[in-house]
């Protein structure tokens, strides 16, 4: 079989130690000598798209603990029956699941009020849930605090501007990069990196970002995002203010950032918008789970299930 690498891999960040693989593909009953070889080079070389085509994709592959174990790891991140609000008496997410796959993008939408961005603040550590658990990579993240989470792999952008307009382009990529800011070295490459994939930055990086127009603002926003390359990035309403011809090229910009291998979780109004670029879509209503499933399936059914909002 053809090993494919993904555009964009770090190497899997688990508590288990070769040896606990090794104790993990046995626990498995991986009896076929030369399986288990192919496996542990798998997770040795963290091509977790191998292990998961190689174990689901074999119609007699009988061990269903192994499929079971393979499917989890491709969950990067998981929200686990969460209820969770701004004060612990009124709860605004009530037992709300969600999974964001390796690679994917994964939208959340609903009408105005339904928990969307709580969800992601709650993610972040802004709020802590009061029931259920939060996983990314397989560790519990849930309470940690938002200045913990860029280490964890973990960028978001809020809702509304979040530039500082009276400072260069090029400082504020900086501040996205604050948890590597005494390595200079890595910081100017980091630097350096955004500047190669965002040639408009580079032009501008001594400009102030107040004097950039909404767009080139938001595409500021987003590639600050990547500064420390997380695995994982949140974007909260990116087309919140923008005219019509802007959120389209905002969004050609999310597209990229999906197609080098990140993992995105974003909630927006925009809600056609959202379905066209999302691989999977779930549905928030009233602080719950409404609906959920792969875009195709809201094809046909979107505008019903808009009008339900109504």
């Amino acid at each position: 079989m053809h090993e494919r690498k993904l555009p964009f891999r770090q190497k899997l960040e688990t508590r288990n130690s070769k040896l606990e693989t090794i104790s993990n593909i046995k626990f498995f009953n991986v009896q076929n000598k030369s399986l288990g070889i192919r496996l542990f080079r798998a997770f040795k070389h963290s091509n977790l798209e191998f292990v998961s085509d190689f174990v689901i994709r074999i119609s007699n592959f009988k061990n269903q603990k192994l499929r079971v174990f393979v499917q989890a790891l491709n969950m990067t991140l998981e929200i686990k029956n969460v209820t969770s609000g701004y004060v612990r008496e009124v709860s605004i997410l009530k037992d709300v699941s969600v999974v964001a796959e390796e690679g994917s993008l994964t939208g959340i939408i609903g009408p105005n009020g339904a928990g969307k961005s709580t969800l992601l603040k709650t993610i972040y550590g802004y709020l802590r849930p009061t029931e259920g658990d939060i996983f990314h990579h397989g560790e519990s993240i849930k309470g940690l605090k938002p200045d913990k989470m860029l280490g964890q792999g973990i960028a978001h952008l809020i809702q509304g501007h979040s530039v500082f307009p009276d400072m260069t382009v090029e400082e504020n990529l900086e501040l996205g990069g604050w948890i590597i800011k005494r390595d200079r070295e890595a910081l100017q490459a980091a630097l350096e990196d955004v500047f190669d994939r965002y040639p408009v930055l580079k032009e501008k990086r001594k400009a102030l970002a107040g004097v950039l127009s909404g767009g080139e603002q938001r595409t500021l926003e987003i590639a600050r995002l990547t500064m420390t390359k997380p695995r994982t990035i949140m974007i909260d309403e990116p087309s919140v203010g923008l005219m019509p011809k802007l959120v389209d090229t905002v969004y050609e910009e999310i597209i990229k950032l999906k197609e080098k291998g990140f993992t995105i979780l974003i909630v927006d109004q925009k809600v056609h918008k959202c379905v066209d670029v999302a691989d999977y879509i779930y549905v928030l209503r009233l602080g719950q789970n409404s609906h959920h499933g792969p875009k195709e399936k809201f094809v046909d059914t979107i505008e019903d299930i808009i009008k339900e909002w109504i």
